[in-house]
């Protein structure tokens, strides 16, 4: 019987073996060290209030997932410290400013997904009963229906790939396809855009008006400044003649 190979001993400690190597394989690593030096300064440095910041909570998990789920068919679950590029949201303004838009965008976009997929209900059930017995790849199974509507809605070979094989058969078929694509290629994806763009304006429109409540304060200092230098300067030649 064939056995397995021992594995090669490891060189900072060829004792090693198991979970005890790969954890040290992991933390020796020189991409990883800067990451668990990090997290241990910050959790140092901030006790409890680490754990209340979002940010340092998603790089704590994906430093764990990445230390635990170091080998087997999961180890591609490494990958996932790339995630921490994300932080550059925090960091610069512009792009946090759109990561709070969309975030608060995703109510409006609930609700059009919601009434999307009804839509698309609808319409994978209206193309199988029309189309499923002459073309059972597309129209087959609501299934296969909702994803033929969504490679129409997509508008990627929509034309020679699904409505004019259909229309061979169903030389009506138009009647179906124009106004789906009309409703879910153009009015419901322009009212995604619209749902974030409204919330980016919003925002564009929120910070300005705390510069401006701010701005005042700034004015009415330098007011004052100007009208104490004005005082001094009086002052100065009031006395001026008598000394």
């Amino acid at each position: 019987m064939r056995t397995a190979s021992p594995p090669e001993p490891w060189q900072p400690n060829p004792h090693a073996t198991g979970l005890r190597r790969r954890i040290g394989e992991f933390v020796l690593h020189p991409g990883v060290q800067n990451f668990i030096i990090e997290l241990a300064a910050k959790m140092f440095s901030l006790g409890r209030a680490f754990w209340r910041d979002g940010w340092n909570v998603f790089d704590f998990l994906v430093v764990a997932i990445a230390l635990i789920l170091s080998s087997g068919p999961l180890a591609v679950l490494r990958a996932l410290r790339v995630l921490r590029v994300l932080r550059l949201v925090n960091r610069l303004p512009q792009l946090r400013r759109i990561a709070e838009a969309i975030i608060q965008a995703i109510p409006g976009i609930g609700a059009i997904a919601a009434l999307m997929a009804i839509i698309f209900y609808v319409g994978a059930v209206m193309a199988t009963v029309l189309f499923g017995d002459s073309h059972t790849e597309m129209f087959g199974s609501i299934p296969a229906s909702l994803l033929t509507l969504f490679q129409v809605m997509t508008l990627d070979s929509w034309a020679l790939g699904v409505v004019v094989p259909v229309m061979n058969a169903h030389p009506s078929a138009w009647l179906f396809f124009i106004p789906f694509i009309l409703v879910s290629a153009f009015v419901m994806l322009n009212l995604f855009i619209a749902v974030i763009v409204d919330t980016m304006s919003n925002l564009h429109e929120t910070a300005p008006r705390d510069e401006r409540q701010a701005l005042p304060h700034d004015h009415e200092l330098a007011a004052m400044r100007h009208e104490l230098a004005e005082i001094k300067a009086l002052l100065l030649k009031q006395q001026s003649p008598g000394s």
